[in-house]
């Protein structure tokens, strides 16, 4: 699990949730420790990230952006948003 939100922070887009919530359900009593190794291993992981992004971003950074296609540098998000999660619903009424 750590391995996986370390790598989500970094450079997989699947988060650690998807790990992390059932496990805390199978042993409540473990909850706190996989947050806690969640947590840490993430920070590292950003911390990888950012160095990616700023240290070597004409080589690995540039690889990992085109790597995810319609993603890289944020073009069609929106639309796609839209697409998947109906974000366009009217306001409520106040």
């Amino acid at each position: 699990m750590g391995a996986v939100a370390f790598a989500e922070s970094s450079f997989f887009p699947v988060p650690p949730d998807v790990m992390l919530i059932p496990m805390s359900l199978a042993r409540p009593q473990r909850a706190w420790l996989y947050a806690l190794v969640c947590t840490a291993t993430s920070v590292v992981g950003g911390i990888l990230g950012y160095a990616i992004g700023a240290l070597l971003y004409d080589s690995i950074g540039q690889w990992l952006i085109n790597l995810y296609g319609p993603w890289r540098q944020g073009r069609g998000l929106p639309r796609r948003l839209r697409r998947i999660w109906r974000v366009d619903h009217p306001a409520p009424r106040v």
